[in-house]
């Protein structure tokens, strides 16, 4: 009776932020003067507001935009969240780059305000939004405020929107987009996804593939020799592997390469905890130490990296550095394992445990205390024995 009396607040909660974020976004066109601009070549805006994982992701279909929009009769501009912003300069699929504060413009009514004038006063002649799961407050809102001829975006589905939540979205924003992308089987890997919105623009010979990070490797000071990466954090907790496992998978790589162990991530609970373990091993511990072009750059310098199913398992397999990733089947299949067109050998290793409750949404039905079952019932024997398989 509670948990309903609690998840009907929280539902209604929700509904009434949306309905206010509606009204307040509408305000944002008040009284502004659009620069219609002076070249003749058409605007393009795309944008890209989720997290670097998914940008890396996406950076394979991102190469179709330039030969959709070429660049003697559009510019094309890219909208990137500002956290991992930096990658996008060594590409040449845009003609300019647009940074966004995510946090700020959920969290700052100002930020928010200001940027939505500045997207609206742009007059961008086309929009696109190529992220599968939409969200309300961030791409949604871009599109809308854009008031361009041509907004497209994808298809909202049940699968990944609870019912209640897929009618208001949809009631909300069906007039936001000119034109909606549709799957057939919204099973498919994110690569497949990310490949079929190109080829609904107009890309019909679009293959998917494994993107590519070309980085300079730069080796902060600290490290010496080869060395391995563990990263022992995830987006959220319930997905992350136990701590002590990664311990021992460190420390066993540790005796049977000679390798320097590099621990990464975020979450200051783990640089504690990993420092009272470094003791018994050569082992550098990072987390929440770097910069997010050193967190990726020391990735792509490694010998390897384990780690939950997370963006340092695509930047990894994006630099050619083998991957070995500890899975659950919550999004089963969307991002792990990898499925595209062009095969070339790139691709993470994928450790789990099959279980009846798989594709769940990260709903699990079992009762935790950190980690959801699927996640937890992964032993590091399994683990180890699949790298050892493929470092001897």
């Amino acid at each position: 009776m509670i948990k309903g009396i609690l998840k009907l607040y929280s539902l209604i909660h929700i509904a009434l932020s949306d309905i206010f974020y509606y009204i307040f976004d509408a305000t944002a066109k008040l009284f502004v003067r659009r620069d219609r601009g002076q070249s003749e070549a058409k605007t393009v805006l795309v944008v890209r507001m989720d997290s670097v994982g998914d940008f890396i992701l996406w950076l394979d279909a991102a190469r179709a935009y330039k030969t959709l929009y070429p660049s003697n009769q559009y510019r094309v501009v890219l909208l990137a969240n500002q956290d991992w912003a930096e990658l996008t300069q060594q590409y040449s699929y845009w003609d300019e780059i647009f940074t966004i504060d995510r946090k700020k413009f959920v969290g700052d009514l100002l930020y928010r305000w200001q940027f939505l004038r500045k997207i609206y006063k742009n007059s961008y002649d086309i929009v696109l939004q190529p992220t599968f799961s939409r969200v309300f407050l961030l791409g949604d809102a871009i599109v809308r405020a854009s008031a361009a001829k041509e907004r497209v975006g994808w298809q909202l589905y049940e699968k990944v929107n609870s019912s209640f939540f897929l009618w208001l979205k949809k009631k909300l924003t069906q007039s936001w987009y000119t034109k909606f992308v549709s799957l057939e089987d919204n099973r498919w890997m994110e690569l497949e996804r990310n490949a079929h919105f190109v080829r609904a623009l107009g890309a019909t010979d679009f293959r998917s593939g494994v993107p590519c990070l070309s980085l300079s490797k730069a080796r902060p000071a600290g490290l010496k020799g080869e060395y391995c990466v563990i990263v022992p954090d995830a987006l959220w907790e319930g997905r992350e592997w136990p701590l002590e496992n990664f311990i021992e998978i460190a420390s066993r790589t540790q005796k049977v390469t000679g390798w320097q162990v590099v621990f990464l991530g975020v979450r200051q609970e783990l640089y504690l905890r990993v420092n009272e373990a470094l003791g018994r091993m050569d082992g550098v511990n990072l987390i929440g130490q770097t910069k997010f072009l050193e967190y990726v750059n020391i990735i792509a310098g490694s010998k390897m990296v384990v780690a939950n199913e997370s963006s340092a398992i695509h930047i990894a397999t994006a630099c050619n550095v083998p991957a070995f990733a500890i899975t659950g089947g919550g999004h089963w299949g969307r991002f792990l394992p990898y499925r595209c067109d062009v095969d070339d050998g790139r691709k993470p290793v994928v450790i789990n445990e099959m279980m009846d409750c798989y594709e769940c949404g990260w709903r699990c039905p079992f009762p935790r205390t950190r980690a959801v079952k699927c996640v937890g019932v992964v032993s590091s024997e399994k683990v180890w024995a699949m790298i050892v398989e493929r470092i001897s």
